[in-house]
């Protein structure tokens, strides 16, 4: 990914940016019913044909429109802990937090977390946090044999986008792990918690148990390994950046370690522009419906996009080459 023009002062890219933070909550709203709708059309139909010849089989396929909305409410909730889908900061977080049990993550906590992701993206003495585990070549010769096995595991597409998936949204967005020492993490976690367990109970008394699990595990299986993708492609290609604290730049690390990926409008759609990833990490105060927009009219911040087939590829990729500046597979 490489700028194809010469990076703007500080001051002058925040220039550019400005007048695009405006929200739209017209806008907004529209994208926000349009998701809660199709959702609920989605698991209305996959619940009809539970009783049909057949219907758990075939019905199993609406999983994956279902998962697709709840990716697009996740990405929506995302756009409220930056602050950006509104103008008003109440609206935000109101939005934000009714979306919770929906998308199993807890606001706030999820909100800080990855505002911190945001404030240190590429840069090597920050990994871990809200991010894909990634380890250096060299670390990762000088582990031991059972530590590059588990790393190994866990950077496999299959474990990845599978279980590892999965378990994060449902197990471990269940548990206080970021900032434990504020008071408000446990809130956002365990009244996220309170929230999904009503929505579960609610789902098993008017559908049924059996029918309910069959709906609702299978849409967010897939809304949680596509979700991780779109979060994977976002950083995790070959010319990505990541340096060392005396070399990190944000604006480099925005425009050259944060993808923009090409999957298609409806991709875009689903996932509400995250795939202008690099101008969103430059400045995440842009709602998501000006993003394209604010990249059209500013040849500053046009970079080599990332195409769908060419980011199938990356799936793969596991170490950064620190010599090389270049993630690389095993």
């Amino acid at each position: 990914m490489t700028v194809t023009a010469a990076p703007p002062a500080l001051e002058s890219w925040q220039r550019l940016v400005e007048p695009y933070k405006r929200a739209d909550a017209i806008v907004a709203l529209g994208h926000l019913a349009a998701g809660l709708a199709l959702l609920a059309v989605f698991w209305a139909a996959m619940a009809a044909a539970y009783a049909l010849p057949y219907g758990p089989l075939w019905g199993l396929l609406l999983a994956v429109p279902a998962g697709m909305m709840q990716v697009k409410l996740f990405t929506i909730q995302h756009d409220c802990g930056h602050g950006a889908l509104f103008n008003q900061g109440w609206a935000n977080d109101l939005v934000g937090r009714l979306l919770c049990p929906l998308v199993l993550t807890p606001y706030t906590q999820w909100a800080r977390e990855h505002a911190k992701h945001h404030a240190t993206s590429g840069h090597l003495d920050f990994r871990g946090i809200g991010d894909v585990d990634t380890w250096t070549v060299r670390e990762y010769r000088a582990a031991t044999a059972w530590r590059r096995f588990w790393y190994r595991v866990l950077r496999h597409p299959l474990f990845l986008f599978g279980p590892g998936a999965s378990g994060y949204f449902l197990i471990k967005q269940r548990f206080v792990w970021y900032q434990a020492g504020r008071r408000e993490s446990w809130l956002s976690v365990w009244s996220t918690n309170l929230a999904l367990a009503a929505f579960v109970a609610a789902g098993c008394w008017s559908l049924g148990a059996g029918r309910f699990f069959w709906l609702w595990l299978p849409s967010t299986a897939v809304a949680s390994g596509f979700g991780t993708w779109i979060f994977y492609i976002g950083h995790q290609y070959p010319s990505t950046y990541w340096e060392k604290d005396e070399d990190w730049d944000f604006f480099e690390a925005s425009m050259r370690g944060s993808s923009f990926y090409r999957a298609g409008t409806l991709v875009d759609w689903i996932t509400c522009n995250i795939g202008y990833h690099h101008l969103h990490h430059l400045c995440s105060r842009i709602p998501f419906y000006n993003l394209p927009r604010c990249l059209a009219e500013n040849r500053a911040f046009q970079v080599k996009p990332l195409g769908l087939r060419e980011s199938l590829s990356c799936a793969f990729l596991a170490l950064w080459d620190e010599d090389a500046k270049r993630l690389v597979r095993f």
